[in-house]
């Protein structure tokens, strides 16, 4: 669905990933963070942060994170965090 107007886009069209919010296998909200659990929801629908595409044979191709943040054992990572440990190993070739 298109984030910004809670329509579903057109086969082709990237868009974030939207599940129904009354789904049984769906979290009901961050505790005690109102704002944040509506910042994740639109309409009757809960939006992933993750950008896709679907074809016209209705499946549907991850393209990103819409926020470039992953999350590991309840910890939010982001992209330079990862960039940082790999590239201060030992093993890693830098180039200058």
């Amino acid at each position: 669905m298109n984030p910004e107007t809670g329509e579903k886009v057109k086969a082709g069209e990237k868009g974030v990933i939207a599940v129904v919010k009354n789904h049984p296998m769906l979290f009901k909200g961050y505790h005690k963070k109102e704002e944040k659990t509506a910042e994740c929801f639109a309409g009757d629908w809960y939006l992933t942060g993750d950008l896709a595409m679907m074809d016209d044979n209705g499946y549907i191709w991850f393209e990103s994170r819409a926020d470039d943040i992953c999350k590991s054992s309840g910890y939010r990572i982001g992209p330079f965090e990862v960039e940082s440990v790999v590239d201060s190993h030992n093993v890693v070739l830098r180039v200058r």
